[in-house]
């Protein structure tokens, strides 16, 4: 999450989603939550997706 603080715009806002998709994961898996994991990966991917774009990086 600290790495978001000191992000600015759209970097910013993926950031702090991608940290909330391994939160859901990370809770999904130790079982503190019910939740379809395989979801909860795809979305962690376009996020991660998203931010490679933001960042122009392959």
């Amino acid at each position: 999450m600290r790495a978001s603080l000191a992000a600015e715009g759209a970097v910013h806002s993926v950031t702090v989603a991608l940290s909330q998709d391994f939160s859901t994961m990370r809770f999904i898996l130790s079982g503190m939550v019910s939740g379809d994991y395989a979801a909860a990966q795809a979305r962690t991917d376009r996020d991660a997706q998203t931010l490679r774009d933001v960042c122009g990086t392959d």
